[in-house]
């Protein structure tokens, strides 16, 4: 208890509800800038616990019901398999449209329960976001019968296709039809799965016959590539700012050092604006090295540990 409340804001909270506003933002940007660990430890072991367990955990389960699975004591022999990939896909769409990803837990706002996604999509009369709210039947501002069945089947296509021995084309055709359908219904339904990334893999995988894996890895350089370009912009040293001091292992003095004149000036620094450009030029590099580096395995795996830790950090 006391680790988790040496971080709490210095100010009392009298203080705060009374200040105007501009005064409010500067004691919460003060506060925030100062603390070694705005997040309590706990929460970050849920996360890890999350994405190791659930997430990662999850994929294995599926990746089991192979036909041929030598048994999970040998992952070099399961992970690296086509159907393991296909299956990494479908299980990263489910997960995300469950709503077990980013939008989940205390960190987002949600505490119990500490999921929204089919909590939400599965209740008709809830607030959705039609592509075209005006047209009939796909239309409107509430979800409708129509649409929670959509989103159900959705789901149900993906897991059946998840327990299968063999994602065949055939079972993954109905989530290639159904995301862009739902996206119709709700715009958030499509987003919600992250379908600009999985969805497009997945239509690959579906349609592409053997270039299917060939189209997934040019969608993933082209993923980080294009996440390198909207990087080139002036306030992307800020978000370095803000994510390196809300990281549990950023070194305090170096959390001081972001900042442009702590504690009176809270702009990123020269240090911020540096680290954020590196990380840019990493980003950009990587996938033209990998696509390069495409005869190697060894190489490859370099640049994907790279890529992992790049990520991971």
């Amino acid at each position: 208890m006391r680790s988790e409340r040496a971080d709490l804001p210095p100010y009392e909270p009298a203080r705060i509800l009374a200040a105007p506003f501009p005064e409010r933002v500067r004691l919460v940007c003060l506060t925030w800038a100062a603390q070694v660990a705005p997040n309590p430890f706990v929460v970050l072991v849920f996360y890890w616990a999350k994405y190791l367990l659930l997430f990662a955990g999850g994929w294995a389960f599926f990746v089991s019901f192979d036909a041929g699975y030598p048994g999970f004591g040998a992952p070099l022999e399961w992970a690296f398999t086509a159907s393991a990939f296909q299956k990494a896909i479908l299980w990263a769409i489910l997960y995300e449209s469950l709503g077990l990803g980013c939008s989940m837990g205390p960190m987002n706002g949600r505490f119990i329960p500490p999921i929204g996604g089919l909590l939400y999509f599965l209740r008709p009369g809830t607030t959705k976001l039609a592509l075209f709210p005006g047209v009939p039947v796909f239309g409107g501002i509430r979800r409708t019968w129509l649409d929670v069945a959509l989103y159900a089947a959705n789901l149900l296509f993906l897991l059946r296709a998840l327990l299968a021995p063999e994602p065949t084309p055939a079972l993954l055709l109905p989530s290639v039809v159904l995301l862009p359908l739902l996206g119709v219904t709700d715009k958030t339904l499509f987003l919600a799965a992250r379908s600009e990334h999985y969805w497009v893999a997945l239509l690959c995988l579906a349609v592409g016959g053997s270039v299917g894996l060939a189209g997934c890895k040019a969608i993933w350089c082209a993923i980080w590539f294009w996440a390198a370009v909207s990087k080139l912009n002036h306030h992307f040293p800020s978000v370095i700012l803000v994510m390196m001091n809300a990281g549990p292992f950023t070194p305090k003095g170096l959390k001081r050092r972001l900042f442009a004149d702590y504690p009176d000036d809270l702009r990123p620094s020269r240090l911020a604006a540096v680290i954020s450009r590196m990380g840019t030029a990493t980003e950009l590099t990587l996938p033209f090295a990998l696509l390069l580096a495409s005869g190697s395995p060894l190489a490859t795996a370099i640049l994907l540990i790279v890529m992992t830790g790049f990520h991971g950090y």
